[in-house]
């Protein structure tokens, strides 16, 4: 978890402030579903161990990634600027899309 956060030297300030918020990560992991009651289901990567997380208010997932255009696709002729950016745009690393972000806002 975070590779890229230690790779750019802000693991302490980025890792510290999800501890001090109770952020708890798991890497290494299979994600099989999310129930109802907030119950996650994984599956140990290499041993294939279940393993069940009860309680869980909120799940983010770093997975197989791909773009996802639909709501730029929604939007495109509703409204006079729609940009596509980030992740939705094509899955790449924290850096790089900050940097877009940040190119995107001098330009506005």
């Amino acid at each position: 978890v975070g590779e890229r956060v230690r790779q750019a030297l802000d693991a302490p300030h980025v890792l510290g402030r999800l501890a001090s918020r109770d952020v708890s990560l798991t890497a290494g992991h299979l994600f099989e579903g999310i129930d109802d009651d907030g119950t996650v289901r994984l599956r140990e990567l290499w041993s294939r161990r279940p393993v069940v997380r009860a309680g869980v208010d909120r799940v983010v997932l770093s997975m197989q990634r791909a773009g996802e255009t639909s709501l730029r696709d929604a939007l495109a002729g509703r409204l006079p600027d729609v940009r596509l950016l980030g992740d939705a745009l094509a899955p790449r690393g924290h850096l790089e899309v900050l940097h877009e972000a940040e190119e995107l806002a001098r330009s506005l």
